[in-house]
């Protein structure tokens, strides 16, 4: 009996020093790798198999990456700030406007726009929040541009036609 006593008393001891070791295996193994990976412009634009994205004169912070999921396209992805907003543009390569810019918001105003050639569409609140997007469809590029902070149309407008 006591020697049951000894191995049932001893046996949580040995174990468990292992235990964060296993978890920290399982938690590795378990995990979805992260799609966002650092690059510089020209890595991005050819990981997507795009041309990237012009910017602003004035754009600071600038920062390159594309994001690689397990489905859909590779998107070119740059994120700056620029005239008191912090902006986000998304190249990807596809068959129609998309919205890939995460931000779900209620819309204070929505509007179909031009850009270039190409219809587009425009949704922000005024001083919050925006995107912009489009399909061109010469180069089968669908474009987003989310800006947050001192949003405006012309702003959005500015950023899209650059």
């Amino acid at each position: 009996m006591k020697r049951i006593l000894a191995c049932v008393t001893i046996l949580p001891l040995v174990a468990t020093p292992s235990l964060p070791i296993v978890l920290a295996q399982q938690a590795t193994a378990i995990g979805l790798p992260n799609p966002i990976f650092e690059a510089t412009e020209e890595e991005a634009a050819e990981a997507s198999g795009t041309s990237g994205a012009v910017l602003p004169e004035g754009a600071t912070d600038i920062s390159y990456s594309y994001i690689k999921g397990q489905e859909g396209p590779v998107v070119f992805q740059v994120k700056f700030t620029w005239k008191g907003t912090e902006c986000t543009i998304r190249v990807f390569k596809g068959a129609q406007v998309e919205d890939l810019s995460g931000m779900h918001y209620s819309w204070t105003t929505d509007k179909k726009v031009i850009i270039g050639v190409c219809p587009g569409r425009v949704m922000y609140n005024e001083g919050e929040a925006g995107v912009t997007m489009w399909y061109d469809l010469c180069n089968e590029l669908v474009y987003n541009i989310s800006m947050t902070g001192d949003v405006t149309m012309e702003k959005l407008m500015r950023v899209a036609q650059h």
